[in-house]
């Protein structure tokens, strides 16, 4: 796994994200994991309008981004799927940092809802799936929000305020495309506790109480597509718990420093953690087994064990 980026917040660093006019060819994927009943309707996949677009992309900006709030989810990014003259695209909110030498590096951002071809949401570089949305959810009017507020420019929502109806961020913008469509509106995640993440997230101005995260958009009994171009199945549903296992150990008493190598708008992960999320090792260790072998346990389930790696930062 690649373990240094350069700083970016979920939704956002498109040039990462974007894989230009790409093709889904799913022989050329190591994993795509499709429900045996489902009916194909798009390259062997059962496609339809509404349904969840999500992303997760190993890396130590993901890993920042985890511990953002108070509890583990799994996906990161989310858009939603909409067809415009019988062609599938993904509807996103996405920001674009836009150059200055001070202040806070999301300050200003540009960007807001745009739409990607389905086929290049897919061949980004990361495990990406496909999600329905709840049961009785209007997919017509979910889409019609869609085309609205990219049609509108929506900007970016650089402060990640859900309370904020002007503009909005990528996991924001696929909830209230799904309330007009009906569905129960999602409450949020409280925001870190912990006393390193506040101090980025005041830097950051994130000031909003809860935020939004993919996972509650999400039923695992509704997922249609689980893709992956190098990885394994085994692979992914380790790396998953082992970034389960990283959140729950990264307690009220870490540093980020512990965790991250952060120097100026680069982020690296510190060795071990390194070591720990590498999907190509030890991919039949149970999480929390792997975890005590790499950062040490004091033989107590509590969460209360520190990860300990590396030399504290002043975050």
């Amino acid at each position: 796994m690649r373990g240094s980026r350069a700083l970016s917040i979920a939704c956002i660093a498109p040039a990462l994200l974007l894989a230009g006019c790409a093709t889904f060819d799913p022989a050329r994927y190591e994993t795509v994991v499709v429900p045996e009943s489902a009916i194909a309707t798009w390259h062997g996949v059962p496609v339809r309008e509404g349904q969840i677009a999500v992303i997760e992309r190993p890396s130590a900006t993901s890993v920042l981004l985890s511990f953002v709030a108070q509890r583990y989810e799994p996906f990161i990014h989310a858009g939603l799927v909409v067809f415009d003259d019988g062609e599938p695209y993904v509807y996103e909110a996405m920001g674009v940092f836009k150059p200055h030498l001070t202040g806070r590096p999301t300050r200003g951002m540009g960007g807001g809802v745009r739409r990607v071809k389905l086929a290049a949401f897919l061949a980004r570089d990361g495990i990406v799936a496909l999600y329905e949305p709840e049961a009785g959810v209007d997919r017509a009017a979910a889409a019609a929000f869609a085309r609205t507020n990219r049609a509108a420019r929506t900007p970016f929502d650089d402060t990640f305020d859900a309370r904020d109806a002007r503009r909005f961020y990528c996991v924001e913008f696929v909830a209230r495309a799904l309330e007009a469509g009906g569905a129960a509106p999602v409450a949020g995640v409280e925001l870190s506790s912990n006393r390193s993440m506040r101090v980025v997230l005041d830097w950051l101005e994130i000031h909003s109480p809860t935020i939004l995260l993919a996972g509650e958009l999400l039923e695992e009994n509704r997922r249609v597509l689980l893709a992956e171009r190098r990885r394994t199945r085994a692979q992914i549903e380790a790396y998953f718990e082992r970034k389960r296992e990283l959140h729950r150990r990264f307690t009220a008493d870490q540093r980020l420093g512990n965790v991250l190598d952060w120097r100026g708008l680069t982020l690296k992960l510190r060795p071990r953690v390194r070591e720990f999320l590498d999907l190509d090792r030890a991919v039949g260790s149970e999480a929390r087994v792997f975890a005590a072998e790499v950062f040490g346990d004091s033989g107590s389930d509590r969460v209360a064990q520190g990860i300990q790696v590396g030399v504290p930062s002043s975050n």
